[in-house]
Protein backbone atom coordinates (compact mmCIF):
# COMPACT_ATOMS: atom_id res chain seq x y z
CA UNK A 1 0.00 0.00 0.00
CA UNK A 2 1.52 3.58 -1.07
CA UNK A 3 0.14 6.53 1.02
CA UNK A 4 1.21 10.17 -0.21
CA UNK A 5 0.13 13.04 1.61
CA UNK A 6 0.68 16.24 0.14
CA UNK A 7 2.37 18.66 3.17
CA UNK A 8 4.87 18.60 3.82
CA UNK A 9 6.27 18.30 0.22
CA UNK A 10 3.96 20.72 -1.03
CA UNK A 11 5.00 23.58 1.82
CA UNK A 12 8.79 22.31 1.09
CA UNK A 13 8.43 23.54 -2.66
CA UNK A 14 7.06 27.01 -1.13
CA UNK A 15 9.21 27.96 1.76
CA UNK A 16 12.27 25.59 2.17
CA UNK A 17 13.09 22.14 4.23
CA UNK A 18 14.63 24.31 7.20
CA UNK A 19 10.94 26.78 7.84
CA UNK A 20 9.24 26.06 10.78
CA UNK A 21 5.75 25.18 9.09
CA UNK A 22 7.52 22.00 7.52
CA UNK A 23 8.06 20.78 11.00
CA UNK A 24 4.95 20.90 12.31
CA UNK A 25 3.97 19.49 8.38
CA UNK A 26 6.07 16.47 9.61
CA UNK A 27 4.72 16.51 13.30
CA UNK A 28 0.74 16.18 12.00
CA UNK A 29 1.71 13.53 9.23
CA UNK A 30 3.74 11.41 11.73
CA UNK A 31 0.33 11.55 14.14
CA UNK A 32 -1.67 10.70 11.43
CA UNK A 33 0.48 7.83 10.61
CA UNK A 34 0.43 6.84 14.13
CA UNK A 35 -3.02 7.14 13.75
CA UNK A 36 -3.60 4.95 10.47
CA UNK A 37 -0.83 2.44 12.02
CA UNK A 38 -2.79 1.96 15.56
CA UNK A 39 -6.45 1.44 13.67
CA UNK A 40 -4.48 -1.10 10.92
CA UNK A 41 -3.58 -3.15 14.33
CA UNK A 42 -6.74 -3.37 15.88
CA UNK A 43 -8.47 -4.51 12.53
CA UNK A 44 -5.39 -6.74 11.39
CA UNK A 45 -6.29 -10.12 10.56
CA UNK A 46 -3.35 -12.85 9.11
CA UNK A 47 -4.86 -15.87 7.53
CA UNK A 48 -1.94 -18.35 6.53
CA UNK A 49 -3.12 -20.12 3.41
CA UNK A 50 -0.69 -22.88 3.40
CA UNK A 51 -2.68 -23.64 7.45
CA UNK A 52 -5.84 -23.84 5.15
CA UNK A 53 -5.17 -25.75 2.43
CA UNK A 54 -5.80 -28.98 3.72
CA UNK A 55 -9.06 -28.10 4.29
CA UNK A 56 -10.05 -24.86 2.02
CA UNK A 57 -10.61 -24.35 -1.72
CA UNK A 58 -10.28 -21.29 -2.92
CA UNK A 59 -11.76 -20.95 -6.52
CA UNK A 60 -9.71 -19.08 -9.41
CA UNK A 61 -12.35 -16.89 -10.30
CA UNK A 62 -11.93 -15.14 -6.77
CA UNK A 63 -8.37 -14.82 -7.37
CA UNK A 64 -7.72 -11.02 -8.52
CA UNK A 65 -3.97 -10.84 -8.11
CA UNK A 66 -1.07 -13.07 -7.40
CA UNK A 67 1.95 -10.55 -6.88
CA UNK A 68 3.19 -8.51 -4.85
CA UNK A 69 0.36 -10.05 -2.67
CA UNK A 70 -2.86 -12.50 -3.12
CA UNK A 71 -5.78 -10.42 -3.61
CA UNK A 72 -9.08 -12.50 -3.10
CA UNK A 73 -12.53 -11.36 -3.74
CA UNK A 74 -15.70 -13.52 -3.27
CA UNK A 75 -18.73 -12.26 -5.08
CA UNK A 76 -21.20 -10.41 -3.06
CA UNK A 77 -23.86 -13.36 -4.09
CA UNK A 78 -21.31 -16.25 -2.90
CA UNK A 79 -21.96 -18.34 -0.04
CA UNK A 80 -18.45 -19.11 1.69
CA UNK A 81 -19.19 -22.84 2.52
CA UNK A 82 -18.84 -23.33 -1.26
CA UNK A 83 -14.86 -23.30 -0.68
CA UNK A 84 -14.79 -25.75 2.33
CA UNK A 85 -13.93 -28.92 0.82
CA UNK A 86 -15.99 -31.87 1.74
Amino acid sequence: MTLYFENPDHQGHQVGPDDPQITEAVVNIDRLIGRIIDGLEKREKVVVLDDLASWIEIPSSWVQYYTPLLAIKPPSNGNAADMWRR
